[in-house]
């Protein structure tokens, strides 16, 4: 019985059991899969992120990725192009978004784009004299026609930048040995297809990538002209995917098509030329984006880098917006942080090998003379950097790109300035020259590759011209030669140069100044600010008026018609920052000048002038500086040298005529002297580019007499000015008053000095 009972019971156990699982095994086994299925999807969904183009909107990238970081969503995978490109490469290279964002609001885009090299590492002629013209064309040598430069800047500033920030990834055999995997594009200029950086320099991707059209001059790498990767592909979504992402989040901070009535000039035109291609095929790529992010940054330029966080707060925004987004990338990631990199940049470095690729012939020698580069030399990083830009402001390569290889193997890669010739223009108005135009050519390699020429003809009334050629050797010495016709006509006081002769019924008259002056000069280099030059020149003298008869040559009652020879000793040190409008660094200026007329006949008859100069400015917390300005002169025994006397009064920014001494509370050359001490303390505070000067001039003047230093009468002033940079040129400003003479003066000058 038991045992048929339990044959019984057996058989019905599995009898329920086939039954159950005919009935529900189809709806339990599709759960089992199903459960299999998204634990499967769990695991294979990869992240990743794209970075499109839009200048200064890109700050809403580093916005986006806060909100991901906060969040534990870390993205493995980043394509970026221009802007995205740069946010990437810096992401991808251990900084986090907040570092990012101060690295930029540490940035000044201006200084960037303008591409001007600093000032302690320009040639002697230009670090003296400043930037005096504010565009050039380059010039064809063969038909002399002018063209249009292939952009504003060369982005050797902005290079040179990225290199000192992105010094641990600077070089990579391949980018996907970065935490995040990254690629970037750029676009071919020759065959118009895409390229795509994925391995060798990260900075070159980075400039190639952001190389804006117009703005920036194209970028000639790996044999290729390439430009903006935004023109042919500026939101690289089947690129992320390709790269090993499965979830795509887009960030898209591209601008739109302009209405009829937006299209206002050139700019304009061209921007919606190149726009159609970009934003023709965004509909299918925002279809491709998982989770499409599109900030509210359409009313912003791309030159709006002064509204950084407002940008970023923007990006922050429009991440927050979609919380089920977030919440579900939450719930399927499951990796975690990858480990990021620690930048860093060392004290300092020394090179095994030296490679110098060029595309020209190219003298090698001397670029390891003017960079002050060897193997297996050590030098700190700051000389590294050093060398680079005198090497740039040289002139002669428009662009310079450079990278340690593993076998710390430094390859300068060079790209000769094909501009040989340019032609330069710019444009001045001040009291003592009135209104002037200048008009120059510049041609660089003249002699040896190593010459350089420079022509410059100033049209105003009078006429004025400067001619220099100059080897630059670097820390050897080089040699020049130049030629110069400085005029001017200024109405003067009397009585400054007829102090002898009673006065008639005026108190004023013209004088017009004339000095033809030719010279050789040698010059070296004893750091990349401390410069020396010895040199002699001859010149011829005139200074006369015509008050007394006529403008007939005949009839001009001449001061001075002679002819001077003078040899000099020239020590320049100079590290500001800037030479209109200095915030810090000082500058050194010592020059011993001997003159002899020509027809006397004894050196005895000769005399001297010692010159100096001493600014020091320190800037202080926030956009204060304060400065100290020393200076002096001295002519000695033979005071009767008029030409080398000095004159004080106006805003006399001239380093052509050395003995024109500024005095703002003075009209131009109202104090005549043979000696003169002055010290100009300053206080400055300066917003962007506008800049509020205080300060006041004091002054101790050699008073005529029979017998040399018997009486120094003091002169002083207080000084306000407004000072204004921009890429037309400074303009200036300058009310003083003095007290005890309650004289008071109106300065107003604009255009870069010449």
């Amino acid at each position: 019985m038991n045992g048929k009972i339990f044959r019984v019971t057996r058989w019905k156990r599995i009898n329920i059991t086939r039954l159950s699982f005919r009935k529900f095994g189809p709806v339990l086994l599709g759960f089992i899969l199903l459960s299999f299925k998204v634990s499967a999807q769990q695991d294979s969904i990869r992240a990743g992120i794209v970075l499109s183009g839009g200048g200064a909107k890109g700050m809403a990238h580093l916005g986006v990725l806060k909100v991901l970081e906060e969040q534990g969503i870390y993205p493995r995978y980043l394509t970026g192009t221009s802007i995205g490109a740069i946010v990437g490469a810096y992401y991808a290279a251990g900084y986090s978004p907040e570092e990012i964002l101060a690295v930029f609001k540490g940035m000044n885009f201006e200084d960037l784009l303008q591409d001007q090299v600093p000032r302690r590492f320009l040639p002697l002629y230009l670090k003296k004299t400043g930037r005096n013209h504010f565009f050039y064309f380059p010039v064809d040598k063969k038909n002399f026609g002018i063209h249009l430069p292939g952009g504003l800047t060369n982005y050797q500033m902005f290079y040179n930048r990225l290199f000192r920030d992105l010094f641990h990834v600077q070089y990579l055999s391949s980018f996907d040995s970065l935490p995040v995997k990254i690629r970037f594009y750029a676009t071919d200029l020759i065959n118009g297809k895409v390229y795509e950086f994925h391995r060798g320099s990260l900075i070159q991707a980075v400039v190639a990538s952001s190389a804006f059209p117009s703005v920036v001059a194209p970028q000639k790498i790996h044999g290729k002209l390439l430009t903006d990767g935004g023109v042919l592909n500026n939101y690289p979504v089947d690129e992320v995917y390709r790269l090993g992402a499965t979830y795509a989040i887009g960030v898209d901070i591209q601008g739109r098509l302009y209405y009829e009535d937006e299209i206002k000039g050139v700019p304009d035109v061209l921007n919606q030329i190149t726009s159609f291609y970009m934003y023709e095929e965004m509909p299918e790529k925002i279809r491709k984006t998982d989770w499409y992010i599109r900030p509210d940054v359409t009313d912003f330029s791309v030159m709006d880098f002064q509204h950084i966080d407002t940008i970023y707060r923007l990006g922050v925004r429009a991440a927050l917006q979609d919380s089920t987004k977030i919440s579900f990338l939450k719930s399927v990631i499951k990796e975690d942080k990858p480990i990021k990199l620690r930048p860093w940049r060392p004290d300092s470095l020394r090179f095994s090998f030296i490679k110098i690729n060029c595309d020209d012939r190219i003298d090698e020698a001397q670029v390891l003379w003017q960079t002050n580069f060897s193997p297996m030399k050590k030098i700190s990083f700051r000389e590294f950097e050093d060398g680079i830009n005198y090497l740039y402001g040289t002139g002669k390569y428009k662009q310079i790109h450079y990278w340690i290889e593993p076998d710390s193997t430094l390859v300068l890669e060079l790209v000769r300035n094909s501009t040989d010739l340019r032609f330069k223009f710019a444009y001045q108005y001040s009291p003592l020259y009135k209104i002037n135009l200048l008009a120059g050519l510049t041609l660089r390699d003249f002699y040896r590759d190593k010459g350089m020429l420079d022509v410059e003809v100033i049209f105003g009334d009078p006429m004025r011209y400067n001619v220099n050629f100059m080897i630059d050797n670097g820390y050897h010495f080089g040699f020049g030669l130049k030629s110069s016709l400085h005029q001017f006509v200024r109405n003067v006081s009397y009585p400054l140069f007829f102090d002898d002769v009673p006065s008639p019924s005026f108190n004023r008259m013209d004088l017009n100044f004339s000095r033809f002056k030719n010279g050789i000069y040698f010059l070296t280099m004893l750091s990349t600010n401390f410069n020396m030059t010895i040199g002699a020149d001859i010149g011829r003298y005139a200074v006369y008026t015509t008050v007394f008869s006529g403008p007939d040559d005949n009839r001009k009652f001449f001061l001075v018609k002679d002819y001077y020879f003078s040899g000099y000793l020239d020590l320049y040190y100079d590290d500001l920052d800037d030479f209109y409008f200095p915030t810090h660094g000082v500058l050194i200026n010592f020059t011993s000048t001997y003159s002899q007329n020509t027809a006397e006949k004894s050196l005895r008859e000769g005399f001297y002038n010692l010159n100096f100069k001493i600014k020091g400015y320190r800037r202080h917390t926030g956009h204060f500086s304060t400065s100290y300005t020393f200076r002096g002169g001295i002519l000695t025994h033979n005071s009767d040298a008029l030409p080398f006397r000095y004159f004080l009064g106006g805003l006399a920014h001239n380093n052509v005529l050395e003995n024109l001494i500024p005095f703002f509370s003075r009209d131009y050359i109202d104090i005549k002297t043979s000696s003169y001490l002055m010290i100009t303390p300053q206080i400055q505070k300066a917003v962007q580019n506008h800049y509020f000067q205080l300060g006041g001039q004091v002054a101790a003047v050699e008073e005529e007499g029979p017998v040399r230093f018997h009486t120094l009468k003091p002169y002083y002033n207080v000084y306000l000015r407004y000072g204004l940079k921009s890429f037309f040129g400074p303009l200036f400003i300058t009310y003083a008053f003095e007290p005890n003479t309650k004289k008071q003066y109106v300065n107003f000058t604009v255009g870069f000095f010449f």
